[in-house]
């Protein structure tokens, strides 16, 4: 890479993104480091795999219960059917705390890979970008892909955040164009149904598709009605997808106390969000 003037000449910022990333995950590959969340994920597996749909929001034989929405219960079944032919071992429920390195190894990769929605999210963030912020958005790109957190967390914690990233992200840039602002609120539902922590954001999703698909543009009492219909039906229809199963098994309070713990506390009481409550207490505090 050179620089003539002002200009910087080199490689697409795209490619050296995707290569540091591929060093970096190829690196990781070769790591048996590992942390909680891999037994949440590997027991998920098992779960999925070795037990009936009626079972899953059930079964409790190890205290890392299936507490996620039904697409991503769904997402961890299509795991387990590739995991089955790397160690069959790993899907047995009372396998607890099984820590193969095969199963380490798939564990991480599957992260790895579905990080590409995170990677095609930011290219379309990039490329959807007016070209007077093309630097900033080039910028902002690499900061979230490199980003240490997400590289540990993911990673090393075993958690799909970047899976989840690039889901948002892609609903988020969907918004930017008036044609894709019903697509747009498909995949944030879409999100939602694989993990409900994202249920901070529906207000501001709510605003911004009322005011912008459902309302018309010089008054709030100009409702385009066929608007509101397809983007509610379509909504519907994501979470008819999700949930419709386990309405249809009657099972739905069980999901639902397994998705919104409060007899157990929202938090589960270990040192990190008691750790964080103190901090951001603190930060309010100092503040003000």
């Amino acid at each position: 890479m050179c620089c003539r003037g002002d200009k910087l000449e080199g490689p697409p910022l795209a490619s050296v993104v995707s290569q540091s990333h591929y060093v970096n995950s190829c690196k990781e590959l070769t790591d048996n480091s590992k942390s909680t969340d891999f037994e949440v994920h590997r027991n998920w597996l098992a779960i999925t795999h070795s037990l009936s749909i009626d079972k899953w929001y059930f079964e409790e034989t190890s205290e890392w219960t299936l507490d996620y929405p039904p697409f991503f219960a769904y997402f961890e079944w299509l795991l387990a059917q590739a995991a089955r032919y790397v160690d069959a071992a790993m899907l047995q429920v009372n396998s607890l705390d099984y820590d193969s390195w095969q199963t380490i190894h798939f564990q991480r990769a599957t992260v790895i890979l579905t990080e590409l929605t995170l990677v095609y999210s930011l290219y379309a963030f990039v490329q959807s970008s007016p070209v007077a912020t093309k630097k900033q958005a080039h910028a902002v790109a690499l900061a979230l892909l490199l980003s240490p957190a997400l590289l540990i967390i993911d990673h090393i914690h075993f958690q799909y955040n970047g899976f989840m990233y690039g889901i948002l992200i892609r609903s988020i840039v969907l918004a930017r164009k008036k044609s894709n602002l019903l697509l747009s609120g498909i995949m944030f539902a879409t999100l939602l149904c694989f993990k409900h922590i994202y249920l901070y954001l529906a207000p501001a999703y709510f605003a911004f598709l009322l005011r912008t698909y459902c309302l018309g543009r010089r008054s709030i009492f100009d409702m385009k009605f066929t608007h509101c219909i397809k983007l509610g039906a379509s909504i519907a229809a994501v979470f008819a997808l999700a949930f419709g199963p386990f309405v249809y098994l009657g099972q739905m309070p069980q999901l639902l106390t397994r998705l919104f713990p409060f007899s157990r506390g929202l938090c589960h009481a270990y040192w990190a969000p008691n750790v964080w409550a103190i901090y951001s207490f603190s930060d309010r505090v100092l503040i003000y």
